[in-house]
C-alpha cells in the first residue's frame, strides 16, 4: 500500500511541477516551437504542412505529421495562438506523465523489482533537461509516451510469448515515428533482440521479426502513400538528409576549414544543386535527397575525420541541462543570454559575469546530472554482474542507436529522447544501495 502511495505521489509531483511551469511560463516555444506553430497554421489554412510563410512555401521539408496536425486542432477549436500553445503544452505534461508511467512499468518488467521501477520513475521525473523540454511546444513528450510504451510491450512479449504484444509494440513504434522520425529504424533493435533471445525456433523468430516490420510499415503507410501521391517517390521524411548535410557534413568542414568558410561552402553547394530547380516543385525533394546522398558520400570518404569529430563533439551532448531554455521559459532573457554566452565561451571570466542565482541553478543542475551519470554507470555494472543479458543488450543497443543518429550534434533536446535509459540504470543501482543499507 505504501509503495502504491509512493508511485502516485511521485507522479503527482512530476505533473504539478510541469503544470506550474506551463501556467507561469512566458515563452513556451522552445527551439522549434515557432516552426511547429507555422506548420499547424498552414495546415489549417492551406492543407500544407510547411514551416514557411504562405508567400514562400517550400515542399522539400517533409517531417512527421502528427504533432502539427494535433496543434492545428487546438488552433481551430480555440481560435487563439496563445491559448492553443498553452493548451498543447499542458497536454505535453500529460504525455510526459504517460511516458513516466511507461518508464515505471518497463523498469519493472526488466528487473521484476517494484523499488527499481519506483526509483527509475523518480529519476526520470527529475532529469534536469526534462523539466523544460517535457512541456515546450515541441513533440518530445508525445514521442516519448508512444516510444517508451512500445519498449514496454516489446519487453513484455518475452514474458508471455504472445505475438499481440509485439504487434502492439510495433504499432506504437510506428506512431512514435509519425511524431518524430528519429525512431524510424529502431525496429531493427527489436529484430536483433527477437532473433537473439526469443525462445522459439529460428524460423518462427524470423516470422515474428517480419511481423513487427510489417505492422510498423502498415502504421506508416498513410504518410508514405501521401508522399508518393504528392512527390511520386516513396519516402518518409527529408529530415535526415537535411541533418546529414547541414549538421554532420558541415561539422566536418568546420573542423577542417573553420566555421565561416564551412558555412560558405555549404551554401554554395546547396545553391549549385538547387540552381535549376523550382523549390515549389516535386524535384525539390529529390534535390534534398541529393544533398543527403552527397553528405553521406563525403562522410564515408572522410570517415576517420568524422569518427574523430564524433569523439570530440558528442560528449558535449551530455553536459547540457536545459537551464538556458528554463530561464527563457520563465521570462529571464538576460539570465538566459548570460548563460548562453558562457556556454559558447566557457571561461572563468565569463562565469563571473553570471548572476548568482543563474550560477547556482546551473551548478545544481550539473551536480544532479553528474550524480545521474555516476549512478547510471554503476547500474550498468550491476546489470553485467547479475548477468541480465537481455536487459543489457536492449539498453545498450537503444543507447547506441540514438548516439549514431544524433551524431556530432550537441543540442540538449536530443538527449531528452533517450533520457529514460539513464533513469532505468539508476533504478537498478539505487535498489541495490537501499537493499545493502537495510542489511547492515
Amino acid at each position: 500500500m505504501r509503495k502504491k502511495a509512493a508511485f502516485f505521489l511521485i507522479l503527482a509531483v512530476i505533473f504539478l511541477s510541469r503544470f506550474i511551469l506551463v501556467i507561469a511560463g512566458q515563452d513556451l516555444m522552445g527551439d522549434d516551437g515557432f516552426q511547429y506553430l507555422t506548420r499547424a497554421e498552414n495546415y489549417l489554412k492551406y492543407g500544407i504542412l510547411s514551416p514557411d510563410r504562405a508567400d514562400s512555401f517550400r515542399n522539400q521539408f517533409i517531417d512527421s505529421p502528427l504533432y502539427p496536425i494535433l496543434l492545428s486542432c487546438f488552433l481551430r477549436v480555440l481560435n487563439s495562438k496563445i491559448a492553443a500553445v498553452r493548451s498543447i503544452c499542458m497536454l505535453n505534461s500529460v504525455f510526459f506523465i504517460l511516458a513516466a508511467c511507461a518508464v515505471f512499468f518497463l523498469a519493472y518488467r526488466l528487473s521484476k523489482k517494484y523499488l527499481v521501477a519506483l526509483f527509475s520513475l523518480a529519476v526520470f521525473g527529475m532529469m534536469p533537461e526534462g523539466f523544460v523540454y517535457s512541456i515546450l511546444n515541441m513533440p518530445d513528450s508525445m514521442f516519448l509516451a508512444f516510444f517508451i510504451w512500445s519498449n514496454y510491450f516489446f519487453v513484455s512479449y518475452f514474458g508471455c510469448n504472445r505475438w499481440r504484444r509485439l504487434a502492439l509494440a510495433s504499432f506504437l513504434l510506428g506512431m512514435s515515428v509519425l511524431i518524430k522520425p528519429i525512431s524510424l529504424l529502431f525496429i531493427l533493435v527489436y529484430v536483433v533482440l527477437i532473433i537473439s533471445f526469443d525462445k522459439n525456433d529460428f524460423r518462427r523468430r524470423v516470422k515474428i521479426a517480419v511481423l513487427c516490420i510489417l505492422v510498423q510499415m502498415f502504421t506508416l503507410s498513410p504518410w508514405l502513400i501521401r508522399n508518393y501521391h504528392v512527390y511520386k517517390e516513396i519516402f518518409f521524411s527529408t529530415k535526415k538528409d537535411i541533418h546529414l548535410y547541414y549538421y554532420d557534413y558541415r561539422f566536418i568542414l568546420e573542423d577542417i576549414y573553420g566555421k565561416e568558410a564551412a558555412g560558405s561552402m555549404i551554401e554554395q553547394k546547396a545553391r549549385e544543386i538547387f540552381s535549376n530547380i523550382d523549390v515549389n516543385s516535386r524535384d525539390s525533394v529529390k534535390a534534398i535527397h541529393v544533398l543527403g546522398g552527397f553528405a553521406k558520400k563525403e562522410i564515408f570518404s572522410n570517415f576517420s575525420s568524422y569518427a574523430t569529430l564524433l569523439i570530440k563533439r558528442h560528449p558535449r551532448l551530455y553536459f547540457g541541462t536545459g537551464t538556458v531554455q528554463l530561464l527563457t521559459l520563465t521570462g529571464d532573457a538576460s539570465g538566459a543570454q548570460a548563460l548562453y554566452e558562457f556556454g559558447r565561451q566557457p571561461a572563468l571570466s565569463m562565469l563571473r559575469r553570471l548572476p548568482v542565482y543563474v550560477m547556482t541553478l546551473q551548478l545544481f543542475s550539473w551536480i544532479l546530472l553528474f550524480l545521474i551519470y555516476l549512478l547510471s554507470i554503476a547500474g550498468l555494472m550491476r546489470i553485467i554482474v547479475k548477468r541480465k543479458w537481455e536487459t543489457l543488450v536492449l539498453l545498450s543497443l537503444s543507447f547506441l542507436y540514438f548516439v549514431i543518429l544524433v551524431g556530432p550534434a550537441t543540442h540538449t533536446r536530443y538527449r531528452f529522447d533517450f533520457s529514460y535509459l539513464f533513469a532505468i540504470l539508476c533504478g537498478f543501482v539505487l535498489y541495490e544501495i537501499k537493499s545493502s543499507s537495510e542489511n547492515i
